[in-house]
């Protein structure tokens, strides 16, 4: 920790200085915003592939979580740390121009910045490679003192506060609420209460005004079956279920998820109705896109995630 003389006097900002510690902070923080409330792991870039576990959406979702920490962590330090603002921006801004790069190379349509918004990656390369070029050349104060304790218990509290948002925005259901993308991150609903998956914010709403969710339906014990109506084997399971004995009374509720608008008309897919009587049907709210390994057969118990099965 510095014990730097914070009687010190700090020169007048420049030109450089303005723009790695006010505009090059913003500029982060928006994209780390638009990643953590419309984004989810389908839009990590490319470069991730490299990463181990990179087939387990479980270290995925980790990944994305912990590289918007990291982000909003940057944020904190540019804004705070006036000394060595120039030199970590140069870095970051580096680092984004590289994952730029790897994503032209590998052909992705859009770089994942900014979430389930699509953005060239031509167009973040030259934004990021001019805010680079400028934080490099334009003139910047001489002779920066450090920052002293204070500043320190600002930074470890503000950073504590931004990694406690992350995480803890997900259990209630903040991150991709607003996102293009959906992806049923099933590893994570084992125990959860309905309330704490976000899936429930894309469902119509039910007679009495409120979206469709299990405390729709009065029975405690209920199987919910997520699938396209395009996908053949997913009405065997729904089949299935539909004609299973149960030793309690239990509420099958079946959800198709639609594709993207266009997508089965181009693939001259043909839809189907669910083979399931009695069943509740639902679809989800069209224009999203939906990811999810189908079909995806969950039990509920008061609410409550107890079992989940895929392809079963």
């Amino acid at each position: 920790m510095s014990t730097a003389n914070t009687n010190e006097p700090v020169p007048a900002p420049k030109a450089a200085d303005w723009l790695v510690r006010f505009i090059v902070p913003l500029w982060v923080l928006t994209g780390a915003s638009f990643k953590y409330l419309a984004g989810s792991v389908a839009d990590l870039p490319p470069i991730y592939r490299f990463m181990p576990g990179a087939k387990d959406p479980g270290v995925l979702q980790q990944a994305f979580l912990i590289t918007i920490a990291i982000e909003l962590l940057i944020v904190v330090l540019l804004l705070t740390h006036r000394r060595y603002a120039r030199a970590l921006a140069i870095g970051v801004l580096s680092v984004f121009c590289v994952v730029l790069i790897d994503a032209l190379a590998f052909g992705s349509a859009s770089c994942g910045c900014f979430g389930s918004v699509k953005v060239s990656p031509w167009v973040m390369l030259g934004l990021d490679l001019a805010l680079l070029a400028g934080a490099i050349f334009l003139p910047g104060a001489k002779a920066i003192p450090d920052i002293g304790n204070r500043r320190w218990i600002v930074i470890t509290l503000l950073s504590a506060a931004m990694i406690v948002a992350v995480f803890g925005g997900v259990d209630r259901g903040y991150q991709g609420r607003f996102s293009s993308a959906q992806t049923l991150d099933l590893h994570r609903w084992m125990g959860r209460s309905w309330e704490r998956l976000s899936i429930f914010n894309f469902t119509p709403r039910a007679p009495d005004g409120r979206l469709y969710s299990p405390a729709t339906f009065p029975e405690d014990r209920q199987i919910w079956v997520f699938y396209r109506r395009t996908c053949p084997h997913c009405f065997d399971t729904i089949q299935a279920l539909g004609e299973t004995k149960h030793d309690v009374k239990t509420r099958l509720v079946v959800v198709d998820l639609p594709m993207l608008p266009g997508v089965e008309e181009a693939l001259k897919m043909q839809p189907f109705e669910a083979p399931c009587d009695p069943c509740d049907k639902i679809r989800l709210i069209e224009g999203i896109q939906y990811e999810a390994p189908v079909p995806v057969v969950v039990t509920f118990q008061r609410g409550v995630v107890t079992d989940i099965r895929v392809g079963k």
